[in-house]
């Protein structure tokens, strides 16, 4: 996805969280969709978690579309073989677990945005007190006619006090 779109995107998003872009009638006849696009949005989530907390990477990718921007990553771009085989490589290491808490998903249409929170158990190989780290991030999505992917993303670790 273009820089431009994205950025589109989330300025249309800011409209919506305002109540700006609905008129009277919008909200009521909309309602039930953003809810089921919702609860779909967290129900692959929490497959994400389950599927990396598992070591299963088939799992892990239902969440994605088939071409993905990794935002943290120096080539964001990705398709899903190579997301694949990103998430291969992480889990074979078998020192974290992740879990994920959406805090907010706004969703306009066929495009949704979530932010939340992500949150890293990692256990040294060597053994000893395993390490959490609290990250923030944000993603966007976009409905398919298989359902709801994941097709943008960052997130970045919080800043400790005083930073």
């Amino acid at each position: 996805m273009k820089p431009a779109v994205v950025l589109w995107l989330l300025c249309g998003m800011g409209v919506l969280m305002t109540g700006q872009g609905l008129r009277a009638g919008q909200e009521v006849q909309g309602k039930t969709e953003r809810q089921k696009a919702e609860a779909e949005i967290r129900h692959l989530t929490r497959e994400f978690v389950e599927g990396f907390n598992s070591g299963d990477v088939e799992r892990i990718m239902r969440f994605y579309a088939d071409t993905y921007v990794d935002v943290n990553l120096r080539q964001p771009v990705q398709s899903k073989q190579e997301r694949a085989e990103y998430y291969r490589k992480i889990v074979a290491r078998g020192d974290t677990k992740v879990d994920v808490v959406p805090d907010e998903i706004l969703v306009a249409g066929d495009h949704a945005f979530a932010r939340g929170t992500i949150l890293l158990d990692r256990t040294p190989k060597e053994g000893g007190q395993s390490k959490r780290t609290e990250l923030r991030y944000m993603e966007v999505w976009r409905k398919f006619p298989d359902g709801w992917k994941s097709i943008w993303g960052m997130d970045a670790e919080i800043y400790p006090e005083g930073k």
